[in-house]
C-alpha cells in the first residue's frame, strides 16, 4: 500500500517500512545540462547497484 504526502515543495511516498522524500526545487535554479549531469549520475547509480544485487543473487 502506498500513501502519498504532499508537503511544500516536496512529495513524501511511504511504501511498506520505506519512507522516500522527493524535493520539486532542487532543478528550479538548474540549467538544462545540470539537470542532464544529475539524472545521467542517478542513473549510473542504480544501474551499478542493480547489476551488483544481479551478481549477488546468482553467486
Amino acid at each position: 500500500m502506498q500513501e502519498v504526502v504532499v508537503l511544500k515543495d516536496s512529495k513524501e511516498l511511504h511504501i511498506e517500512n520505506t519512507r522516500i522524500k522527493i524535493y520539486d526545487d532542487y532543478c528550479r535554479d538548474k540549467t538544462e545540462e545540470d539537470i542532464e549531469k544529475s539524472l545521467k549520475t542517478i542513473a549510473v547509480n542504480a544501474l551499478e547497484a542493480l547489476n551488483r544485487l544481479k551478481v549477488e543473487s546468482t553467486a
